[in-house]
This record gives structure tokens, C-alpha cells and sequence, in this order.
């Protein structure tokens, strides 16, 4: 019996010596045409580019945790290109507001988001108007009566945390 790895789990307990094998496990999931969920969770900084070659080459992952912090994030992430065909993305954990402005824009079609720090909820209806489950912490009255000014007219959200 064949068989075929489709979601996988990376996740760094602080020894410098596995570095590079972890760098090395996510530019083989970038190459890989198998694997459709990717969890990245308290990875070491990681070189320039390695999550940028991730969305722009893989096109099979459709569900993508990143559990990034800004501070491990490289200072020139510059993410323009997102081929793979994600419907569902979580983000956070920890301070992960760069991952968000970066990513967020550039992903089209996600049906499910989960995010762990508060983002504008114009600019997430606006860039992904057809969720279905959001998980969004709310960080002013504000931004609370933003949501659900935007609720009023959506008509794909199911499921709010």
C-alpha cells in the first residue's frame, strides 16, 4: 500500500543544530505536490524568502498555520506572489502583526481565517468578502461596530469568534 503524506507539523524546540534541517523541510513542502496542510509553529528566524518561495511555488496546500512572531520574521519579508490555492489560514499566537499586513492582501478565496491579533475588519471583508468562519479578536469599540456594520450586508459568514 502506497502511501502519500498530506499534512505535516513543523515546530522548533530551540536546538540551533536542526536549523537547517527545518529550513530544509519547508523548501521541500514548497516543491512537494502532496502535501495540502502545513502547520509552522516557533520556527527558528529563517533565511529571506523561504515563506515568500512557499506561497508563490507550492499549489497544492490549502490549509497553512503560521505561528510566526514579528521578531524572527526577516526585516524584508516581501510576499507579492501567492499561488497556492488556500482556503483556510491561521495566523498568530504571538505578535505576528507583519505576517498579517504582508500575507492578508495577497490571498484570495479563504473560506476560513483565524487570526490571533486584531486587524482592520474593512480590510479583511474587503480582501476576503466570501469567508465563512473568522476567528478576530477585537481590539476597540471601534473595530467591534465596524464587524458588525459589515455583517449586516454579508451573507457568507457563518461561524464568528
Amino acid at each position: 500500500m502506497n502511501s502519500t503524506l498530506q499534512e505535516m507539523k513543523i515546530e522548533y524546540k530551540g536546538r540551533n543544530e536542526i536549523a537547517s534541517t527545518i529550513i530544509s523541510v519547508i523548501r521541500g513542502v514548497t516543491r512537494n505536490k502532496t502535501i495540502i496542510s502545513l502547520i509552522i509553529n516557533d520556527p527558528l528566524p529563517l533565511p529571506d524568502g523561504v515563506i515568500e518561495q512557499l506561497l508563490k511555488d507550492n499549489n497544492t496546500l490549502q490549509a497553512l498555520s503560521l505561528y510566526i512572531p514579528d521578531r524572527i520574521l526577516s526585516s524584508s519579508l516581501n510576499i507579492v506572489e501567492v499561488n497556492t490555492p488556500l482556503t483556510a489560514l491561521e495566523i498568530g499566537r504571538k505578535r505576528s502583526s507583519k505576517l498579517m499586513t504582508s500575507l492578508l492582501p495577497h490571498i484570495k478565496g479563504l473560506h476560513c481565517l483565524i487570526l490571533h491579533d486584531p486587524y482592520p475588519p474593512h480590510l479583511l471583508f474587503l480582501s476576503h468578502p466570501s469567508l465563512h468562519t473568522l476567528t478576530l479578536p477585537l481590539d476597540t469599540a471601534e473595530s467591534a461596530i465596524e464587524l458588525f456594520t459589515i455583517l449586516q450586508t454579508n451573507t457568507t459568514l457563518k461561524a464568528l469568534s
